[in-house]
């Protein structure tokens, strides 16, 4: 799963719903930490350059396809194995996503 964001668009959104074994979030073009994290907002919050912290049930409507069991059960088990990790904040809400920078040219 991959959350796709252009910070000059203001636009995110999550690619990739169904690939539950990667996570991460992709910014394509320059910006600022102020403009990462107002384009970020309100399916994540920025920790740094390098991190964001995405929240799990913003996450799950984002996707769509909370109707669907298996997808549902493959989800939460990937949040079970982000906790393991330690890749889940302290409430328990939202999981650590490492940002991978890319020009906007790509």
């Amino acid at each position: 799963m991959l959350i796709h964001v252009i910070p000059a668009r203001q636009h995110v959104e999550v690619r990739q719903v169904d690939d539950l074994k990667r996570f991460s979030v992709t910014v394509v073009g320059e910006a600022s930490e102020e403009e990462l994290e107002r384009a970020l907002t309100p399916l994540a919050r920025l920790e740094s350059r390098t991190h964001a912290w995405v929240y799990i049930d913003r996450l799950r409507a984002a996707c769509g396809r909370g109707d669907d069991a298996a997808w549902s059960q493959t989800f939460e088990a990937m949040v079970g194995f982000a906790a393991s990790k330690g890749w889940v904040d302290e409430s328990g809400t939202a999981l650590r996503a490492h940002l991978v920078y890319e020009s906007a040219a790509d």
